[in-house]
């Protein structure tokens, strides 16, 4: 079980250049909590910031955390489904 929660405020521009910091962060925090990203700064979402967010939420189900992604705007939810992807993929891993 997770032993803590940890929240996340998303950088506003999710792009390649906060993806390593991003992937860094979120790997080192899966296997010890439930992981809540907050979304509510973000207007551009790239794929490489969803592939770790992906990343994150597998390693997290691996440890029995959690993940949960909250603030979504319509804009970026529209710019995650421009990429075949949704909140609940994201955070399934």
């Amino acid at each position: 079980m997770p032993h803590s929660s940890e929240t996340v405020l998303l950088a506003s521009h999710l792009d390649v250049t906060e993806v390593a910091s991003l992937s860094t962060q979120l790997l080192s925090i899966a296997a010890e909590a439930k992981v809540v990203l907050d979304a509510r700064n973000v207007t551009h979402f790239g794929s490489l910031c969803a592939q770790a967010i992906i990343a994150g939420a597998k390693r997290a189900t691996e440890h029995s955390g959690s993940y949960e992604i909250v603030n979504l705007s319509p804009e970026t939810t529209a710019q995650l489904k421009t990429m075949g992807l949704s909140n609940s993929l994201l955070v399934e891993g």
